[in-house]
């Protein structure tokens, strides 16, 4: 069983930047792109909400001798809104379901069968073959708010609406009221290993890659017209 965690360097964070307008069921994020989508991106670059800066052992570091996100303090400040099960940002554009079932279903990247055949060949396409009991299909056949165009979000758009400021559960609680402090799927295909792709775990705010056969947690996404 494979589960690496890429902890994430903060001075780097508070320069995220996030392509929003694309769509697809991947890209846009992380590693790799396998989306074909050609829509323009919007650039933002998002504050990360960290105000505090730590050393490698966890001391708080207040001499400025560490210049990260804490020291810097840049980037706009998040805001959203929500209507029913709903989170709009409205930096991004996005729109998020928040239901409950954000904190309780689990699925799969890939069937067991599609990933046992992408396991011994990873230039297969069983590698990105979502079809089944899947995240993605889950999201493509979501119907929230009316709306039906839902899709599994890549991994910058998930990294996206972490909170830096939390711990425990990185996420604005004030609009997100559904989260389980755990891993949550991207789109995104980990591009050294098509058998995996990158999570994000609202525990810690860190960026994993986990084996495709995982059943992590899901929030889906879409793109506001």
């Amino acid at each position: 069983m494979k589960y690496n965690s890429l902890y994430i360097v903060s001075v780097l964070v508070v320069f995220n930047l996030l392509f929003v307008g694309c769509s697809g069921s991947s890209g846009g994020g992380g590693d790799d792109d396998t989306s074909s989508s050609t829509t323009t991106a919007i650039l933002v670059v998002k504050a990360t909400g960290q105000t505090t800066s730590y050393d490698q052992n966890g001391n708080i570091v207040v001499n400025g001798t560490l210049k990260d996100d804490a020291y810097y303090q840049k980037g706009v400040i998040p805001r959203y809104t929500r209507a029913s099960d709903i989170v709009t940002d409205e930096l991004t554009n996005l729109m998020w379901q928040d239901n409950a079932d954000v904190a309780t279903v689990t699925k799969t990247w890939l069937t067991p069968a599609n990933l046992d055949t992408c396991h011994n060949d990873t230039t297969s396409t069983a590698c990105y073959d979502t079809s089944g009991y899947t995240a993605e299909s889950y999201c493509n056949d979501l119907v929230l708010g009316g709306y039906t165009d839902w899709r599994l979000p890549t991994s910058n758009e998930l990294e996206s609406i972490i909170d830096y400021s939390k711990s425990g559960t990185t996420i604005d609680g004030t609009y997100f009221n559904n989260v389980n402090a755990s891993e949550y799927w991207s789109s995104t295909t980990y591009v050294r290993g098509k058998d995996s792709a990158w999570s994000i775990d609202f525990y810690n705010g860190t960026i994993n890659d986990a084996y495709k056969d995982f059943n992590l947690h899901v929030r889906c996404v879409r793109d506001e017209i």
